[in-house]
C-alpha cells in the first residue's frame, strides 16, 4: 500500500508503516518558476497526500544558536536574488514558484509589492524563519505554499481573505493563532509541526475540505467540531490516546489516525459515509465498532494486538482489509464467515502474524475467500 495519497493505506505520510499520511512530489523541479506569460512548465507541488504516506520527521532542536552564524538560513536571500528576470518586469505573473532544492535558498520575504496580480506562491524547501513580508502580496491571492522550511510562526496571513490552500507542512510552527481569520480555506497541510493544541483556532474554518495535522504533537482530538465539510482528515503520528469528538464532521470519507496511542476502536458511529479507516501501528486489541460504516472500502490496523477477525457483518462494501502485525494465531473458524460479510474483499495482509506461520496459510485463505486477488504483497493465482 502506499498520504502523503495512494488509493490504498500505507505509510511513509500526511508515517513509513503499512499505511501513511503526507503526499509529496518527488517529481518537483528544483528551481522553478511559472508566469502567465512565460510558457514554462513546471512540475508542481501535488499534495494529495497527504493520504496516506506520511514521511513525518519529527524534529525538537529548540537551541535558538543552532544555525552557526554560516549557516545558509542566517544569510540573506531575497526571492528578487533567486528569480530576478521575472521580479524585474512581474505585472503578468499569476503563479510564482521556486522551490529552493539546489542552488540558492530564500531566507527573506521581501520585495514582493510588485507582484500585484499573483494569485499563487510557492516557496518550498527553502530556508524561510519568518512569515513577515508576506503583506507585499495582494489580499486575493488563493495558494500560498511555504512547506519545508523554518518558520515558527503564522503571521503576516491575516489579510489574505481569500485564500484557498495553506501548505506550512514541514516547518516549526507550534501554535495556530492567527489562522482564525482565513474564512474561505478549504485545504489546510500543517504536518509535520510542533502543534500540541488547536486551541480553537480551527473553529471558524467551516468551509475546510481537507486538513493534515500528522506528525505533530496533539494528545487529544479536539477544536474540530465546526468543521462540518471535512473529507479528509489526517492526524497521524500524535500522541493521542481516545478516538472522540468526531460526531459532527458526518462528511468524512478518509479518516487516518495511525502511529498514535489508541486502544479501542470507538466514536466512529456517525462516520457513515467513510470509506477508508487508517488505525495502524496503535494498541488496538478488538475489531470493533466498525458496526455503522456501510461504506467502508478500506481499513487497515496493521501493526496492532487484534487476535480475532470479527464484526464485519456490515461492512457489506470492504475491499482492502490489512492486519499485518497482529497477533492472530487462528483464522479457519473465521473465514467463511468473513467471505459471506465481506463479499467484496479483494485484498487481504495477515502476514507477521503467528497464523501465518501454517504452510497452507494462502492455500487456505484462497479456498475459503474466493473473491481474494491478493494476498499480503502477493498477487492470487487461480
Amino acid at each position: 500500500m502506499s498520504s502523503t495519497d495512494a488509493s490504498l493505506p500505507s505509510t511513509s505520510s500526511s508515517s513509513s508503516s503499512s499505511s501513511s499520511n503526507v503526499e509529496t512530489n518527488s517529481n518537483i523541479h528544483t528551481t522553478a518558476f511559472t508566469t502567465s506569460t512565460i510558457g514554462d512548465t513546471l512540475a508542481s507541488h501535488d499534495h494529495q497526500h497527504h493520504h496516506h504516506t506520511h514521511s513525518h520527521e519529527d524534529e525538537d532542536n529548540d537551541d535558538p544558536d543552532h544555525h552557526h552564524k554560516d549557516d545558509p538560513a542566517h544569510r540573506i536571500v531575497l526571492p528578487s536574488d533567486v528569480l530576478p528576470s521575472i521580479l524585474s518586469s512581474p505585472d503578468d505573473i499569476e503563479y510564482l514558484e521556486y522551490i529552493g532544492t539546489q542552488g540558492q535558498k530564500i531566507t527573506i520575504l521581501d520585495g514582493l509589492t510588485k507582484l500585484t496580480k499573483v494569485l499563487s506562491v510557492c516557496f518550498r524547501s527553502n530556508l524561510i524563519k519568518s512569515m513577515i513580508g508576506l503583506h507585499q502580496l495582494p489580499k486575493n491571492i488563493d495558494n500560498l505554499e511555504l512547506y519545508d522550511n523554518l518558520i515558527e510562526k503564522l503571521e503576516d496571513i491575516e489579510q489574505f481573505q481569500n485564500l484557498q490552500i495553506l501548505d506550512i507542512s514541514y516547518n516549526r510552527v507550534r501554535t495556530l493563532e492567527n489562522i482564525s481569520t482565513l474564512s474561505s480555506l478549504s485545504i489546510l497541510y500543517i504536518a509535520a509541526n510542533k502543534i500540541t493544541s488547536l486551541n480553537n483556532y480551527l473553529l471558524p474554518l467551516t468551509n475546510l475540505t481537507k486538513l493534515d495535522l500528522g506528525a505533530n504533537k496533539l494528545t487529544k482530538i479536539e477544536g474540530l467540531e465546526t468543521l462540518i465539510n471535512l473529507d479528509s482528515l489526517w492526524l497521524g503520528k500524535n500522541k493521542i490516546t481516545k478516538i472522540e469528538n468526531l460526531s459532527t464532521l458526518t462528511k468524512l470519507t478518509r479518516l487516518d489516525i495511525q502511529s498514535n496511542r489508541l486502544r479501542k476502536i470507538e466514536g466512529l458511529e456517525n462516520l457513515i459515509y467513510l470509506q477508508e479507516l487508517v488505525l495502524g501501528h496503535n494498541g488496538i486489541e478488538k475489531l470493533e465498532g466498525l458496526d455503522t460504516l456501510i461504506n467502508l472500502t478500506i481499513l487497515d490496523l496493521s501493526g496492532n494486538k487484534i487476535t480475532k477477525i470479527e464484526n464485519l457483518a456490515n461492512n457489506k462494501n470492504l475491499e482492502d482489509l490489512w492486519l499485518s502485525y497482529n497477533q492472530i494465531s487462528q483464522f479457519i473458524p473465521d473465514l467463511p464467515l468473513l467471505h459471506q460479510s465481506c463479499p467484496l474483499l479483494t485484498t487481504l495482509y495477515l502476514e507477521h502474524n503467528p497464523v501465518s506461520s501454517d504452510w497452507e496459510y494462502r492455500k487456505l485463505l484462497s479456498k475459503h475467500i474466493p473473491s481474494l486477488t491478493q494476498i499480503d504483497a502477493t498477487m492470487v493465482r487461480r
